[in-house]
């Protein structure tokens, strides 16, 4: 436990957590609604609604190691600066799901979204796990990434609840 309560003490790591937190919650919040979004409003069934999703893991997969390389020649801050906008962009580019009327331009529309949406996730994965991991102190880098991991997980689980509630 003393393992554990140690990043809450460090407090450059406990403002990287006080942030993943927020980034999880913030994004986790609204995932659930544009799956609801894609079947009621845009009267998408379900086999192409996965297949989207699928196309979203698939662009993380392909450009993960990618963001690696370049956090690794750059800065994690620099993919960060990246690829946080992108994904809050992709958030924002859900409205012009409903602004045409063409199902070709409406699919169109999501496949990007979701793909960018992909490549914007593996950024933010690959640069804040790394700064976790560079923040973490020698010997305790284990602990520290438990607990991060912990509080992303509590704050990534608790949003959709919330989330439903508020609705």
């Amino acid at each position: 436990t003393e393992r554990l309560a140690a990043p809450f003490k460090d407090e450059n790591f406990r403002k990287l957590m006080i942030f993943l937190a927020s980034w999880h919650f913030a994004a986790n919040l609204a995932a659930p609604f544009f799956t609801v979004h894609m079947l009621t409003r845009l009267g998408i069934d379900l086999f192409p609604v996965t297949v989207l999703a699928m196309c979203s893991q698939l662009a993380n997969i392909l450009v993960l190691q990618s963001f690696g390389r370049i956090a690794d020649r750059f800065s994690n801050k620099a993919v960060l600066a990246v690829a946080a906008p992108l994904f809050v962009a992709c958030t924002f580019a859900w409205i012009f799901t409903t602004a045409v009327h063409e199902r070709w331009a409406v699919f169109a529309i999501l496949g990007a979204v979701h793909v960018l949406t992909g490549f914007a996730t593996a950024g933010v994965s690959i640069a804040t796990i790394n700064i976790a991991m560079k923040l973490a102190p020698k010997g305790n880098a284990t602990g520290f990434l438990a607990s991060s991991s912990l509080v992303n997980s509590m704050a990534a689980g608790s949003a959709p609840m919330i989330g439903g509630l508020c609705a």
